[in-house]
């Protein structure tokens, strides 16, 4: 066996642990990588965030984001110019800068496992293990892959490397089968313990019997030996993976539970596990938060489960549903 490379040994080891789903807190990853953060500076300087944020917040943003960008060494010196200029001031959606922030986000993003790539093949002596770690797990994970899937995906896929070169060839695998790929839809099913009672108005996706919920498992080839709900709730959303689609599924179980318990004073109680169609590991587990207040005027109208962008009851619930 070959000895692996010191420092490749150790960005191997962060690399592992940053994306490592069960990693420890102390251990873990704060911060986000430097397309993310010119993403946010964007939309923080854009309607409706702009009017929301206070100035000092938004050049909060601004400094960080200037410091993401001077502490990345795959940033080109003539990028790192024009990013300089465009950073002078706060972007503004009407100006000249924020078009050309725009773009240079979208070029840097598009190819930035590649520069890591060529980095590790001409010399990356002068960047520390950590900073290349960082680099890219928060890249790949500011783009929507869960932690679980990277963690899985990078395990089977590090096996064999021993030095730097061996990283660049991870860094081009990682672009071509992580990042030039788009999101899928993922249809999920959630269950609960008892049905919605009353005159209300429920999501078209809502399964109102343990027939239908029976039904929904049988067309998508699952048993439905032990499985014991009396209602349902077919969620459909877009990811990168099937368990960053769970959090994503999850969030919006949690938000309908939360509205449903605010408007009747009775908890809707979701069962821990979920099935995802075509996906074999189904079912699999998850875990909904609980909020304690009341709101019934959702309950009154039959506007429990109106499916909206624009409420400020969700942005209400929102601020007073403690953080686990």
């Amino acid at each position: 066996m070959q000895a692996v490379n010191s420092k490749t040994s150790v960005i191997l080891a962060r690399f592992a642990d940053l994306v490592g789903p069960t990693t420890p807190w102390n251990r873990s990853l704060w911060s986000v990588g430097t397309t993310f953060t010119i993403a946010e500076l964007l939309d923080a300087c854009s309607p409706p965030q702009a009017q929301t944020l206070s100035d000092a917040s938004q050049k909060n943003i601004l400094e960080a984001c200037r410091r993401e960008i001077g502490n990345d060494p795959v940033i080109e010196p003539k990028e790192r110019a024009q990013l300089g200029q465009h950073l002078a001031k706060l972007p503004h959606p009407s100006g000249s800068v924020y078009p050309g922030l725009k773009e240079l986000r979208a070029r840097i993003e598009s190819d930035y496992l590649l520069r890591w790539a060529k980095l590790f093949d001409a010399d990356a002596s002068q960047v520390r293990a950590e900073r290349a770690a960082r680099s890219i797990a928060t890249h790949l994970l500011d783009m929507g892959f869960s932690d679980t899937y990277l963690s899985r995906w990078f395990k089977h896929k590090a096996m064999s490397i021993v030095d730097q070169a061996g990283l660049a060839r991870l860094c081009e695998i990682a672009h071509d089968e992580l990042a030039t790929v788009g999101e899928t839809t993922y249809s999920m099913l959630f269950l609960f313990r008892t049905p919605m009672v009353g005159d209300i108005q429920l999501l078209q996706n809502w399964l109102a019997s343990s027939r239908e919920v029976a039904d929904w498992l049988r067309r998508h080839r699952f048993s439905t030996s032990g499985v014991r709900a009396p209602a349902g709730l077919r969620v459909d959303v877009k990811a990168r993976d099937k368990f960053s689609a769970l959090e994503k599924g999850s969030a919006a179980i949690d938000n309908y539970v939360a509205r449903a318990s605010m408007a009747t004073g009775k908890r809707l109680e979701p069962l821990s596990q979920v099935w995802i169609a075509q996906d074999p590991e189904s079912p699999l587990e998850f875990s909904a938060r609980s909020r304690g207040v009341k709101v019934g005027v959702l309950h009154r109208q039959a506007k429990i489960f109106v499916d909206t962008d624009n409420t400020n009851v969700d942005a209400i619930e929102h601020r007073i549903m403690p953080r686990c």
